[in-house]
């Protein structure tokens, strides 16, 4: 799943730095400013119906149930998007209304494309899940880079939504009529399941809500402001940030959640697997929030081209954003498997009241880099409340969190100041930043390999092996009188 997704992830963003180099900012500022609304009006979309068949148990008729209750919401949405069009478009301007409507049609096909993926991967067709989605990202891109080419506009970036998801609608809904696929079996609706799935979509609704609301305020602000051009510059600048958290979703949200869930009862393989995927991921989005401390202006002349140089500064104030996202999402993960919203909540509020704080000074005085920092400090104040939250659940003690954190972020330090003393002895240009960058990834990769170089080998082992069986184990009951890790499961990890 992650291999697929990151193919897939690698394709997207060589599209977007296509288009980036045809689309001027201020186009880009209509689509951001349109997916600022059309996000709002999309939290009805916050029940996540198809995320019960992630979590719940096997129900009758519960993939039938599921795609159509998400088929119905997303008709209603649609319905409310066509209201709302005239509005939007007279409060801001026509285009910024056509993008509007056009993302909320995105949203909505995007929720029914979710709720056959994640059929096929409640019975763990991972590969077909992931082969699926790559096919309809290159159908999608060989179709959306040509039109952004020859009439670059703000609506090609709407279209780049909407076409992957509904290709994937297409192709599942094909193959599951052709094959009568063991994910999508012939059954009707269900009431009693229905009401199981709306009990839990409604318990997901406040904190899915909050969590859109909350990552999308900052570009509302940007966009009311400091214009159309500034938030184009702003939204690819935190498109460029978060790239790690993009990559690694499917490893975390997914197949995370769904291993997750499926251990709630089993509390050492919980926290096992846990550790690890927050261990993977805070070694690998390092090398990201570096990059974008140390570069961040050769990293977007490269990627967009000398027409963005001004997102640079945003790019670099976004640098231990990139970091905390993914961590913090994985804390957000494991409470949402185990149904622990109060948590949540909690973290979003948290998150919320910090950004009121420190947004407006931050703000006046550093302008979008301001706003950046500001909703790096609020991503902080929510991490410490979910690692509190998930620390009763995980058993983990501070040492542990500290084991699993500190490493990399000392590693990460050290490559700061080797890459900034770097360019501080050559030139300003590609060629000192490339070199400072460079000494940056050297300096703190030899230095995560001296903190915990062992322990790096034994988990990096762990994985392999996993990778290689492509086959779950089965884990049978253990005999009467021996622990769960006795005979019947050799490596208790």
């Amino acid at each position: 799943m992650a291999g697929g997704n990151l193919a897939g992830f690698a394709l997207r963003f060589a599209g977007n730095a296509i288009l980036a180099r045809f689309i001027a900012p201020e186009q880009f500022g209509t689509y951001a400013q349109a997916s600022v609304y059309a996000a709002f009006l999309g939290l009805l979309q916050a029940v996540s119906f198809p995320q019960a068949l992630l979590q719940l148990p096997d129900l009758p008729g519960l993939v039938a149930t599921v795609r159509r209750m998400t088929l119905l919401l997303s008709v209603f949405i649609m319905g409310l998007g066509l209201v709302l069009w005239p509005v939007v478009a007279a409060l801001r301007d026509a285009a910024v209304g056509h993008c509007f409507v056009g993302l909320v049609f995105a949203q909505g096909v995007v929720s029914v494309g979710l709720a056959y993926e994640q059929a096929l991967q409640r019975v763990h067709h991972w590969h077909a899940a992931s082969g699926l989605r790559l096919i309809a990202n290159v159908v999608s891109a060989g179709a959306v880079i040509p039109l952004g080419i020859a009439l670059p506009g703000p609506f090609v970036l709407v279209l780049r939504d909407a076409l992957a998801p509904l290709l994937v609608i297409g192709m599942i809904a094909y193959s599951a009529r052709r094959a009568r696929h063991e994910a999508f079996p012939d059954e009707g609706f269900h009431r009693d399941t229905a009401q199981r799935v709306w009990e839990l979509g409604r318990s997901l609704f406040w904190n899915r809500a909050l969590e859109a609301a909350f990552f999308k305020v900052d570009s509302l602000l940007v966009g009311e402001l400091l214009g159309k051009r500034t938030l184009g510059l702003y939204d690819q600048a935190r498109y460029l940030a978060a790239l790690p958290n993009t990559a690694l979703g499917p490893v975390a949200s997914t197949v995370g959640l769904r291993v997750l869930a499926q251990l709630k009862d089993d509390h050492h393989r919980r926290a096992r697997a846990f550790a690890l995927l927050q261990w993977g991921i805070a070694r690998v989005v390092f090398v990201f929030a570096l990059g974008a401390a140390l570069a961040p202006e050769l990293a977007i002349r490269i990627v967009y081209g000398s027409a963005w140089v001004e997102a640079a500064p945003i790019l670099q104030a976004l640098a231990l954003w990139t970091l905390l996202v993914p961590v913090a999402v994985n804390h957000q993960i494991l409470l949402t498997a185990l149904q622990l919203w109060r948590p949540i909540r909690i973290g979003f509020i948290a998150a919320t009241l910090t950004l009121a704080a420190v947004v407006a000074p931050l703000a006046l005085l550093l302008g979008a880099p301001g706003v950046a920092l500001a909703h790096t400090t609020a991503v902080a104040a929510q991490l410490v409340v979910w690692a509190r939250g998930t620390a009763g659940p995980l058993g983990l003690q501070a040492k542990d969190h500290l084991r699993i954190g500190l490493p990399p972020l000392f590693a990460g330090l050290i490559g700061l100041g080797a890459g900034l003393i770097v360019e501080s002895l050559l030139a300003p240009g590609y060629l000192g930043a490339t070199l400072g960058l460079l000494a940056g990834f050297t300096a703190s990769g030899l230095a995560l390999i001296a903190l915990e170089g062992q322990h790096m080998r034994r988990e990096l082992r762990y994985i392999r092996e996993v990778l290689r069986r492509r086959d779950p184990p089965v884990l049978e009951s253990p005999p009467a009188g021996t622990s769960p890790a006795g005979a019947t499961d050799p490596d208790p990890r």
